[in-house]
């Protein structure tokens, strides 16, 4: 079995008093699917953010296997209205994996 595309291990994370994660592991596996739930504020998008290296955690470490790359759309509305979601996210997959076909990189959204 192939080592896992990014490992969390033992995140911790909080804002001021607030924690938001404490001795969090993770694990997002090749050709897996992985949903986030949570309310608002509970951490789905920093959690996101650290996995993609966007945002350091406080405690922990994030280890990603050498082939992975990662898109990170934020879900702030700064996406044009006219545009699809898929068009949406054809185009950061577009960003993040320039070197292969148009086929490939809708097989990777679908």
């Amino acid at each position: 079995m192939a080592a896992p595309l990014i490992s969390l291990q033992n995140i911790e994370k909080r804002y001021g008093a607030t924690e938001l994660f404490t001795k969090l592991s993770l694990q997002f596996e090749e050709n897996a699917r992985l949903g986030i739930l949570g309310r608002n504020g509970a951490g789905k998008s920093t959690l996101l953010r650290i996995a993609a290296g966007l945002e350091d955690a406080d405690e922990g470490s994030v280890l990603k296997r050498n082939d992975a790359r990662v898109c990170y759309i934020a879900q702030e509305p700064t996406f044009s209205l006219s545009k699809t979601c898929v068009e949406i996210v054809s185009e950061a997959a577009q960003q993040t994996f320039p070197d292969i076909h148009e086929a490939q990189r809708e097989a990777l959204i679908a």
